[in-house]
């Protein structure tokens, strides 16, 4: 109990900073070039009422809203840096059960499945700049992923990848980015672990701003 109570005032805390912060980014005119694209559970998924964020994987409610890990590290680039969001919605939603997700997206993995997408970016061309979220699936990037890879030409376009996952690197998953668009600028990446999203806005920003693009 006295956990859950810490992690309820740290997302108190979070979120704190987080509105902070969305009023501190850079002009929104300097940064009309820059598209901010994430894959997340939150957005993907039909959540019951009532649901236990504490210990529920990857999910974190606030004020009656739920957020993704990797929605959460998209809105903290997206405030230092400005940009579009846009999240990448699957055609059939995922369980709300985190195991059951983790078998299907496996599952998929296995069967070289690339889901059908609900959403597609109505103008890539527009944007110089992409940053690229999700959460590592089978030390991989999930299929929905692969899905939006395959409907976007991003060639010529800087690419920043950003993941969230309980143990593997973003190096590992830029590599799949790197094969499946060979002719994008690809720029060091960020993995951010799901026991640490509390704690990881601070380092999110001094990655963005520690990149040259």
């Amino acid at each position: 109990m006295r956990d859950s109570r810490k992690l309820r005032w740290l997302v108190v805390v979070l979120f704190a900073g987080m509105a902070a912060s969305w009023s501190t980014g850079r002009a929104a005119e300097e940064n009309r070039s820059v598209l901010i694209v994430y894959f997340s559970r939150v957005g993907n998924t039909s959540f019951p009422p009532g649901l236990d964020t504490v210990t529920r994987a990857s999910v974190i409610a606030h004020e009656g809203r739920y957020f993704g890990n990797t929605e959460l590290v998209a809105r903290w680039i997206q405030a230092e840096v400005g940009g579009d969001l846009f999240l990448i919605q699957t055609g059939q939603p995922y369980s709300p059960d985190y195991d059951e997700t983790v078998r299907r997206g496996e599952q998929e993995n296995r069967d070289g499945v690339h889901p059908p997408l609900a959403t597609r970016v109505p103008d890539i061309g527009k944007y110089d700049v992409v940053f690229l979220g999700y959460p590592a699936w089978a030390y991989d990037i999930p299929m929905p992923l692969y899905s939006f890879l395959d409907n976007h030409d991003l060639s010529g376009k800087t690419v920043i990848p950003f993941s969230t996952s309980g143990g593997s690197s973003v190096n590992q998953t830029s590599r799949t980015i790197q094969r499946l668009q060979p002719r994008v600028k690809l720029l060091p990446g960020i993995t951010v672990s799901h026991n640490q999203i509390v704690n990881a806005r601070e380092s999110v920003v001094r990655w963005v701003r520690g990149l040259q693009f």
